[in-house]
């Protein structure tokens, strides 16, 4: 039995007799530059994230911890997920001889990507409060409080990706119902639960504000609340084509076609943008991120 990584992180278990070897058509090889050149300024950047948010007292704030929090995520999926997909899947002639390697390269991956939506939905979970309830926002999360809810995000995820594993891997053969079941309930869970809680988030927010003078408030409030924005947008447009490919795969038998197959590259493509592309946004947005990064650059 092999295995191979959905495009939203999950691990899907697949008896075909073996993987190919290294990469040798075009269209592979395509997408490992396409891949290569959105993963590796991606993974540096929420790399450089983290380490201004550390290195600088001004950004030691509530919002640019979790924003901080969700960089780590970030980085830590890339870097696995591209030495599993990229440097393994398309390189490594010998990698059908690691099973156990690219397991918990895939594992870790999924529990990253897992933390990294959950983070995106305690980024905009924060916002909420912080435009709604703005006193409350203000005394209930603290810097501290962020990193103790994040490290709690990561708690959960690797318990409930452990627990994947374990039923749809380890006990795949002798309960194959339950591993069924178990991988679409992971789905919901790591894909749609989070689009869900957004969502009610979104009109929760849309609702209380329409009235409010709170709405009105701070151009550096509205520019927050901008970026945090666009981080969903992001999420939302990059995931949703994986979180279609997925309910396909798992509700009927995989489709061999060459459109499918395209649209299966395509989905991994943009795993990788979601991944990669908070950094830019908090670059794009903030002016106060920027300041730090020349400061960076310039020293």
């Amino acid at each position: 039995m092999n295995i191979t990584v959905n495009a939203t992180g999950n691990i899907s278990f697949v008896s075909n007799g073996g993987h190919a070897g290294p990469c040798v058509t075009s269209g592979c090889r395509a997408v490992a530059v396409i891949i290569s050149l959105i993963a590796i300024p991606g993974a540096v950047a929420n790399a450089l994230v983290c380490v201004r948010v550390c290195a600088d007292p001004r950004l030691r704030t509530p919002t640019f911890t979790a924003l901080a929090a969700l960089a780590f995520a970030d980085f830590l999926f890339i870097l696995l997920k591209y030495n599993s997909v990229v440097v393994l899947h398309f390189f490594y002639d010998g990698f059908t001889n690691a099973p156990l390697y690219l397991l918990v390269m895939d594992s870790l991956a999924t529990i990253c990507g897992a933390s990294s939506a959950y983070h995106v939905v305690l980024l905009y979970s924060f916002r909420y409060f912080k435009l709604v309830y703005p006193l409350k926002g203000y005394l209930w999360f603290t810097a501290k409080k962020i990193l103790a809810i994040s490290g709690g995000v990561w708690l959960g995820c690797g318990i409930f990706i452990s627990a994947y594993i374990v039923t749809v891997y380890l006990m795949a053969a002798s309960h194959p119902v339950l591993a069924f079941v178990f991988n679409i309930i992971t789905t919901i869970v790591m894909a749609l639960f989070p689009l869900l809680i957004i969502l009610i988030l979104h009109f929760m927010k849309t609702a209380k504000l329409r009235y409010s003078i709170a709405a009105t408030r701070a151009d550096v409030t509205r520019i927050m609340s901008r970026m945090v924005t666009a981080i969903v947008i992001v999420y939302i447009i990059t995931t949703t084509p994986a979180n279609i490919r997925d309910i396909v795969s798992l509700g009927f038998h995989p489709m061999d076609s060459p459109s499918f197959h395209v649209f299966e590259e395509v989905c991994r493509v943009l795993m990788f943008v979601n991944f990669a592309a908070n950094p830019f946004i908090y670059l794009l947005f903030s002016s106060q991120f920027r300041q730090s990064v020349v400061s960076c650059i310039i020293w």
